[in-house]
């Protein structure tokens, strides 16, 4: 007895696409954006604090919830501290962009560099660096440019001498 494959992977489809079907409109749910948790400098400036304040709120829960105390003030000191960072982080997104794009440049995959250049659009990711080579301000940057290609371009070790 001869079975056939795609007889067997179409029976198989049809279950799954009813048992889907059955549980989109008999069990509610919501669909959620990625970029609803995506928050630029998460792992540098916040989760750190984000782990030390559920610490410190775990601890304050199990010595039962007092609203006085080391426990409590400690809770509320770290919370403080993270909610200020998470706060920082929310405030600052380009910039946040801005210096994962720069910290790109470290990597060792280039394609992947310019792949998150590309995302996050050039302009708006030089829109917001602080400084460059130590100057900072856009006219100061401007300026220690302008210095560096006149040096560059005008050096005077070209031979004069005819091809």
């Amino acid at each position: 007895m001869a079975v056939d494959i795609s007889a067997i992977d179409k029976f198989y489809r049809d279950i799954f696409d009813c048992i889907n079907g059955a549980v989109s409109a008999c069990i509610p749910s919501r669909k959620r954006s990625k970029a609803d948790y995506n928050v630029p400098g998460w792992n540098t400036y916040v989760a750190e604090r984000h782990e030390i304040a559920r610490d410190a709120y775990v601890l304050w829960r199990e010595s039962g919830k007092l609203r006085h105390g080391y426990y409590f003030d400690n809770m509320k000191k770290t919370r403080a501290h993270f909610k200020l960072a998470l706060r920082h982080c929310k405030e600052n997104v380009e910039e946040m962009k801005a210096n994962a794009c720069a910290q790109g440049l470290l990597d060792t995959d280039p394609q992947q560099f310019w792949r998150n250049v590309h995302k996050t659009s050039n302009s708006k990711a030089n829109a917001h660096v602080l400084s460059v080579g130590g100057a900072s301000g856009q006219r100061v940057i401007a300026d220690m440019w302008k210095t560096h290609f006149e040096k560059l371009y005008s050096s005077k070790s070209h031979s004069k001498t005819p091809c």
